[in-house]
């Protein structure tokens, strides 16, 4: 079945399962209406990109990614839409699909308008970071994550506590601790009770506490 830029077979209230009953009417409602327009103009960008984030923030279907993924490829023949290279990458995070998300962010950061785009720097950094690790011209994919962080933070991004979290794991799996703790340090002071900040501070503690008891 051909689901691309139609919404004839579309069966849009098995892409939403999961939610809670309210939620799932005003989102099924939307996708529909999304459909219909995209149904009348297969380029209809504004229904195309609203129908891809409906699927990216709310749906768990493999059909439902096929569906966005397609769509917005035809957005990115027409014209290069950010959102379209940001839902795509988003939805490969999803999909745990990381070479994809490394190329399709690859993709934007290549247009001159996006090249320090800081969201798409954020998905280009986590797919070096997920991607099996390979050594490019004397860098590794953690280093190259590094340094996209490092251009995003410079760019300063409405939430710079997702880069310096992601940018005090790689240096954590550098085993640079002392750079690590600075970057995870100010996400802790900006939200003390973070999961992940905590967790990683914890490890970075132990590993320092560890590598002083071997040096003395």
């Amino acid at each position: 079945m051909n689901l691309v830029g139609s919404s004839s077979g579309v069966d849009s209230s098995r892409f939403f399962q999961g939610l809670d009953p309210a939620t799932k009417t005003l989102v099924t409602l939307a996708f529909d209406q999304f459909s219909r327009n995209i149904a009348s103009n297969p380029i209809h960008t504004v229904s195309i990109i609203g129908r891809a984030k409906l699927i990216a923030d709310y749906s768990q279907d493999p059909a439902a990614y096929e569906l966005a993924l397609n769509d917005l490829m035809t957005v990115l023949t027409t014209t290069y839409d950010k959102a379209a290279f940001l839902l795509r990458c988003k939805i490969h995070e999803k999909r745990q699909n990381y070479p994809h998300m490394l190329i399709d962010s690859s993709a934007g950061l290549g247009m001159n308008i996006y090249r320090n785009d800081p969201e798409l720097l954020l998905f280009h950094a986590r797919g070096y970071m997920n991607c099996q690790s390979v050594e490019l011209r004397g860098k590794t994919y953690t280093d190259r994550a590094i340094e996209d962080l490092t251009t995003a933070l410079q760019q300063n991004p409405s939430n710079p506590h997702e880069y310096y979290l992601l940018r005090a794991q790689a240096y954590f799996k550098k085993n640079q601790f002392d750079k690590a703790c600075v970057d995870v340090t100010k996400v802790l002071i900006k939200f003390p009770q973070h999961p992940e900040a905590l967790a990683l501070f914890q490890s970075i503690d132990q590993k320092i506490t560890e590598d002083s008891k071997s040096s003395s």
